[in-house]
């Protein structure tokens, strides 16, 4: 059965795992739409609006990547490091290979292609500082479900054997049957 920290873990990762997809869902929208001429000689203008939304794809990435990563460090420490290990030996050994420079453009050119989609210095800084917020609510909150258990363990033993069980007072009375 799956603690509670982990379920958490995986709630937090599947959210951000929702908002970067509705994000890049966003981005294609705004990229069809941006520079298209609108009623009454206007056009559509989506330059801050692809700021926030490569800014949200950033962090929606990075959150769930950490979470991941602490849910697989922190709950399968020795397969994580092993399989981590066996995947930067392999994109060493097949990198340029598999990833030449013509497959690296295909997979980035439709987020790059648009001159609206940097980020700034201020961007990154933000960036970091409010993944650093949130994943240490991730952590804190790990640890309260964590702490929780063991208080629930604690006073589930303290309780000790439920009245009326048979089968324990069989075992306290020193009934060899039991």
């Amino acid at each position: 059965m799956m603690q509670r920290s982990d379920r958490f873990v995986i709630h937090f990762a599947i959210l951000f795992l929702t908002v970067l997809l509705a994000m890049f869902a966003l981005f294609h929208i705004m990229d069809y739409y941006d520079g298209t001429s609108v009623e009454g000689g206007a056009v559509y203008n989506f330059t801050e609006a692809f700021h926030v939304n490569l800014f949200l794809i950033d962090l929606s990435l990075l959150l769930v990547f950490e979470s991941l990563l602490i849910l697989l460090f922190v709950r399968y420490t020795v397969p994580a490091l092993v399989g981590s290990s066996a995947l930067v030996l392999v994109l060493v050994a097949l990198g340029r290979r598999v990833f030449d420079q013509s497959t690296i453009m295909v997979i980035v050119a439709p987020f790059a292609r648009t001159e609206h989609a940097a980020l700034g210095h201020r961007h990154v800084v933000l960036l970091f500082v409010l993944n650093a917020l949130l994943l240490s609510f991730l952590v804190a909150m790990m640890h309260h479900y964590q702490q929780f258990d063991v208080r629930e363990e604690a006073a589930r033993r303290q309780a000790g054997p439920a009245a009326g069980d048979p089968t324990d007072e069989k075992a306290a009375s020193g009934d060899p049957s039991a």
